[in-house]
């Protein structure tokens, strides 16, 4: 099921393509296609890239562990070497035998904790690798999603002036009591479009942008302050509970 998946997926943006490479504009079903396509290839790699940087990671540490491991064990020998002689030593020299343990138990211990101090030392920067990978995958995730927000507030625009709108400005990141609005989309006939953008567009997001609009209609009591919403995937239930809450969707 799964390879059948993909070999339809495939075999649609290959069309995609071929359709771009002729200089025809793809529709707003193939562009959120397409875009699907290229952000999880971008994440799968991304994920396999920082996988494999993990994986080498942890080589090198279990081989320095193994270093550690054999360092201790010739410790260890030269250790029992030298107890082994104390033990000689002790036979001929009574006197000497408390101060002679007393120095040998205190090594062990200095060594035992050295042994301890390593090992929290590699598990420490293990814990602290894992940490920079996943840093790593969430910036990646982050910039994908900040691309595809201006790929479809572009596609938006484009779609409002072939509805006859002419769009003479657009501001992103507007900030608002109740959050970043995504997109003031302004037009010639005094409308201003409120725009929020979601991969995947849920019942609060309509909610959300809606309160937006209201704060924005604020600052332009002379404009019509139109909430709207767009993403990637709005399914049916969404788009009549937009429409029941005066939402345009784009």
């Amino acid at each position: 099921m799964e390879e059948t998946i993909k070999e339809w997926l495939n075999s649609k943006v290959s069309n995609i393509s071929e359709k771009i490479k002729q200089g025809k504009e793809p529709d707003w079903y193939e562009t959120n296609l397409l875009l699907y396509f290229l952000m999880e290839n971008d994440v799968k790699r991304t994920i396999n890239e920082g996988i494999s940087k993990l994986e080498g990671r942890i080589d090198s540490v279990e081989k320095k562990v193994e270093a550690v491991d054999n360092k201790v064990d010739v410790v260890k020998n030269e250790l029992e070497k030298k107890i082994e002689e104390v033990n000689k030593k002790v036979e001929a020299v009574d006197n000497k035998v408390d101060t002679t343990k007393q120095c040998l138990e205190k090594k062990i211990e200095a060594v035992d904790n050295k042994v301890d101090t390593i090992k929290q030392y590699l598990e420490k920067k293990i814990v602290e690798g894992d940490s920079r990978l996943e840093n790593e995958i969430n910036k990646v995730r982050s910039d994908m999603g900040i691309l595809a927000e201006e790929i479809l507030v572009d596609k938006t625009v484009e779609k409002l002036e072939k509805e006859g709108e002419k769009v003479i400005n657009v501001e992103r990141g507007v900030e608002t009591s109740l959050g970043e609005v995504d997109a003031l989309i302004f037009t010639e006939n005094k409308k201003v479009y409120v725009l929020e953008v979601k991969l995947k567009v849920d019942f609060n997001d309509v909610d959300v942008v809606k309160k937006k609009a209201e704060e924005i209609k604020r600052n332009y009591p002379d404009f019509q302050v139109i909430p709207a919403i767009t993403g990637g995937r709005i399914g049916r239930k969404i788009k009549n509970y937009a429409k029941g809450s005066d939402v345009t969707v784009l």
